[in-house]
């Protein structure tokens, strides 16, 4: 994923199974292949032997990330923002050779959003605010 080294900075560590929110999303598409995600979302580390998650009143960092060439952009449940996702992941899946698809990107939990792309990137990050 691009630009990973922006959470490093601010937090230590990049782990997309740690988004907890989906704050905000916007589509834009003039045709297949330029369409583009943007998601603002709420990260909130997971640390080892917790039992629940995400805890709230704890610290929590707004993420911007930012999807291109998306394909098979599936919703289901979305019905507001701030949504919660339980198992959001993105995956790398460049060694599978699909055209002009490197990431998988979905919440495997509950179903909420899944899609595919060519690009993957974190836009910006803000760091500890509460949830």
């Amino acid at each position: 994923m691009e630009n990973e080294h922006i959470t490093l900075a601010v937090y230590g560590t990049w782990r997309s199974e740690d988004v907890a929110y989906i704050l905000a999303l916007d589509w834009h598409s003039k045709a297949d292949r330029d369409a583009t995600l943007e998601l603002t979302v709420l990260v909130q580390p997971k640390k080892a032997g917790q039992k629940s998650w995400p805890i709230k009143n704890e610290a929590c960092f707004r993420v911007e990330l930012v999807f291109s060439g998306v394909r098979n952009l599936r919703l289901s449940n979305f019905d507001s923002c701030p949504r919660q996702v339980m198992g959001f992941v993105i995956d790398d899946i460049k060694a599978r050779g699909l055209e002009d698809i490197c990431y998988s990107v979905e919440d495997y939990e509950a179903g909420v959003i899944s899609f595919l792309c060519k690009t993957a990137s974190i836009r910006s990050v803000q760091p500890k605010i509460r949830t």
